[in-house]
Parts: structure tokens; C-alpha cells; sequence
């Protein structure tokens, strides 16, 4: 939570059905920390970026961060059917080894490059971006 005072919070919103447009926008490869800064220049379009992804503060949680950027985060935040991806679940129980009987967290992270749309939604007045999730991808 300590990323938040600097003023926005990013969140990434992971959807088994994140609808495949062929309108959408596309502004392909971004690296993570230039996103976080022009944000609203990416709004609405779908992107794809590397992240080092890591236990967030919560059981269940995931932050996406870059050496670059080290003070920035994108928080993830895994929407129940996406446990059905084969590829997202060892990511997940790599970073919570005992995952659904505990929810302990380890040290351990993984790069992976992600691609999603980026949207912005309003709750509580507070301003909070997403991204639908399409792909996720543990990088060798």
C-alpha cells in the first residue's frame, strides 16, 4: 500500500473473459515504468509488458514491479476464473507454494510479460486502472 501515496493506484484485474475486439487499440510492447508514468496515454488500449511479479500485501495477492521503477507498483488482483489456466496456476503456486490450503508466501518471483487492455474505474472516489488480462507468460 506504501506505492499508493504517490497518487495512483494500479491494479491489474485478471478476466477469463477478457473480449478478444479486433477494434481494440493496440500500442503492443511498453516497458512497465513509462505505463505507469503516461498512463492515460494507454487507457483503453491493449498493451504487453515484462514485470518481475511477486507476493503482494494480501493472501492471494500479486505486485508487478520493474528494477527500473523500483518504487512502483502494479498490484494484481486474480479474478476466481482465471484458476482454470494451467500456465497462471504454477505461476501462482510458485509464489505460494501451499496455495488454496495456505496462503503463506515465499521470497520466490518470476518474470513474466503480460498483455491486457488498460482501463480506469472510479470506486470511492478514488481513481484505480486495470488491466483485463489476456495472456500471461512466465519468461525463461
Amino acid at each position: 500500500m506504501r506505492a499508493l501515496c504517490a497518487g495512483l493506484f494500479l491494479a491489474l484485474s485478471l478476466s477469463a473473459y477478457a473480449a478478444s475486439d479486433n477494434s481494440q487499440k493496440v500500442a503492443g510492447e511498453v516497458g512497465l515504468c513509462q505505463l505507469m508514468n503516461d498512463f492515460g496515454a494507454y487507457e483503453g488500449t491493449v498493451v504487453t509488458f515484462e514485470a518481475l511479479l511477486a507476493a503482494g500485501a494480501h493472501p492471494d495477492d500479486m505486485v508487478l514491479s520493474d528494477q527500473h521503477c523500483p518504487k512502483r507498483h502494479i498490484f494484481l488482483s486474480v479474478d476466481k476464473s482465471f484458476r482454470e489456466d494451467e500456465v497462471f496456476m504454477s505461476t501462482l503456486k510458485y509464489i505460494y507454494p501451499d496455495y488454496p490450503d495456505r496462503d503463506t508466501a515465499t521470497d520466490n518471483n518470476v518474470r513474466v510479460k503480460v498483455t491486457g487492455k488498460l482501463v480506469s474505474l472510479i470506486n470511492r472516489n478514488l481513481s484505480m486502472a486495470y488491466l483485463e488480462l489476456q495472456r500471461l507468460s512466465p519468461m525463461r
